[in-house]
């Protein structure tokens, strides 16, 4: 299935596009007892072409802090369309390039969706259930 087609399929049941689309970012760096530095971006609403790159920006932003990891949450995510979808591989990529980890977190029904369509599913609950396991 082309991306085009993706997105059409993901736009079902949503609003116009003359409806404007909203996300918003709530970031927290945070330095754990053992001195690890973890900084997590929340998203809320929708993750589309008009608001995308403000999550890959932030991402560049925590990284000044030079995290050991970072943690994106999608609990709070309501749509997640192919640029959404770039903006988490890009992250992704940024983050190896830092050589901090990448981990998504709360994976909201719309992005686990999106993952299993294209295949990416277990890359990422695999990484994030390693996480949660006991030291």
């Amino acid at each position: 299935m082309s991306l085009q087609g993706f997105d059409r399929l993901a736009r079902k049941g949503r609003p116009s596009d003359d409806v404007a689309m909203t996300m918003s970012l709530q970031t927290d760096i945070a330095t754990t007892q053992l001195g690890v530095v973890v900084a997590t971006v929340v998203i809320s609403g929708e993750v589309d072409l008009s608001n995308a790159d403000q999550l890959t920006s932030e991402v560049r932003h925590v990284l000044e802090a030079e995290p050991t990891q970072v943690r994106l949450d999608f609990s709070q995510t309501t749509f997640l369309d192919s640029s959404g979808l770039r903006a988490i591989i890009a992250s992704e990529n940024l983050v190896g390039d830092a050589n901090a980890r990448f981990l998504l977190l709360g994976m909201s029904p719309a992005v686990e969706t999106v993952l299993e369509i294209t295949g990416l599913l277990e890359r990422y609950r695999s990484a994030g259930e390693a996480d949660e396991q006991p030291a």
